[in-house]
């Protein structure tokens, strides 16, 4: 699903793909990484065979692990509008309960099985000092499992 996220670096001298930067950043706040600096301590700590394969999926051979600057640059210069695009499709495939990720798999792989139609919880933090070109203040989103939130008649 990152795969179609726009990267605003210049291609000269990039290693590591937006989609693979994405994913680790993304993994990492899952697991409680609220800085660049503690993001790339948990990078560091990602198991080499789950790294490459990371890798493998966006389709480049591993290059090392992204530096703290890379993280950094990558969620900066990313269209913050295809990175919504993107997890509102990854949430509504897992809501309707199919797998976005195991549909985009080429077709020789076996047959993709549903995902359990899970509910998820948005959470958002609006960024102090952070404006679009509207003057508008940007918003992020974080998922949380239905399971470890609390109970909530909606969800």
């Amino acid at each position: 699903m990152l795969a179609g996220v726009s990267d605003g670096r210049s291609s000269q001298g990039r290693d590591h793909p937006a989609a693979v930067v994405l994913a680790l950043v993304a993994a990492a706040t899952v697991a409680g990484m609220t800085g660049y600096t503690a993001m790339a301590g948990w990078v560091a700590d990602v198991p080499q065979p789950a790294l490459t394969d990371l890798y493998l999926r966006a389709g480049v051979l591993p290059a090392g692990r992204p530096s703290r600057s890379t993280l950094w640059r990558v969620c900066t210069d990313t269209d913050p509008q295809a990175l919504d695009t993107a997890t509102g499709a990854w949430t509504t495939g897992r809501r309707s309960g199919l797998d976005p990720v195991a549909e985009a798999l080429p077709e020789n792989d076996p047959a993709p099985q549903p995902a359990p139609a899970d509910l998820v919880r948005l959470d958002g933090k609006t960024v102090c000092g952070a404006v679009d070109a509207d003057g508008q203040q940007l918003h992020l989103s974080r998922r949380w499992p239905v399971a470890s939130s609390p109970a909530h008649p909606l969800w």
